[in-house]
């Protein structure tokens, strides 16, 4: 399990319209049934860009959360299996083809 904290504020949103879809288009596992919050049992609602507390880089990733765990404004645990997905528009969504 990594610790994360939100990013406040987050990154501009992209070309995906939200990051929900920005870590739809960029996950390769479909989008897990409960909020990746380790104690949660919602529904993911919304993408959240997180930043890593165990990490010493500045790198964000974006991860389902439900409504409340999005709105956060502390760390907390997310589940070691979550798919996190760069919010670096510029290395995805963003990239020439």
């Amino acid at each position: 399990m990594t610790t994360v904290h939100i990013q406040d504020p987050p990154p501009a949103p992209c070309q995906c319209g939200t990051w929900l879809q920005h870590w739809r288009n960029f996950s390769v596992l479909p989008l897990p049934i409960h909020c990746q919050e380790t104690s949660c049992r919602e529904r993911p609602e919304l993408g959240a860009v997180v930043k890593s507390s165990d990490r010493k880089d500045s790198d964000c990733f974006v991860v389902p959360l439900c409504k409340r765990h999005s709105q956060a404004k502390t760390g907390m645990e997310i589940s070691s299996f979550s798919m996190l997905v760069s919010a670096d528009v510029t290395q995805n969504c963003q990239r020439e083809k």
